[in-house]
């Protein structure tokens, strides 16, 4: 399962595909700490792998954060498209974003700043 999702990531972060999301429209805030666009990317994996089943989930990693609420419908796929849309479109822009697949709805947060 590990191998697999790394490599349905590795095709996301190199893969340029829709983004149905918004990234926040505050600036990045100053002096705080933001995770890497590469923690990010594994934060996805763990998250995404760890919500297919629950109906809503919040985890932290480092100071990000990720808030789901919604079914993916066992698809971790679509989850990670999802997560990996928010890194690609905002991470080093702004804070964080939000995305919806269907009948999910994803926060991110990269850094402290903004806690979900």
């Amino acid at each position: 399962m590990r191998f697999s999702a790394l490599a349905i990531v590795g095709a996301l972060v190199g893969a340029r595909f829709a983004y149905a999301g918004a990234c926040w429209k505050a600036e990045t805030c100053r002096d705080n700490h933001f995770e890497t666009k590469q923690n990010m990317v594994s934060f996805a994996v763990n998250f995404c792998a760890g919500t297919l089943s629950q109906p809503s989930a919040y985890e932290r990693a480092g100071v990000a954060s990720a808030f789901s609420i919604g079914s993916w419908g066992g698809n971790i796929t679509s989850c990670l498209n999802a997560f990996i849309g928010i890194v690609n479109a905002c991470h080093g822009t702004v804070n964080g974003g939000t995305a919806d697949s269907g009948l999910a709805h994803l926060a991110v947060s990269f850094g402290d700043c903004e806690y979900l």
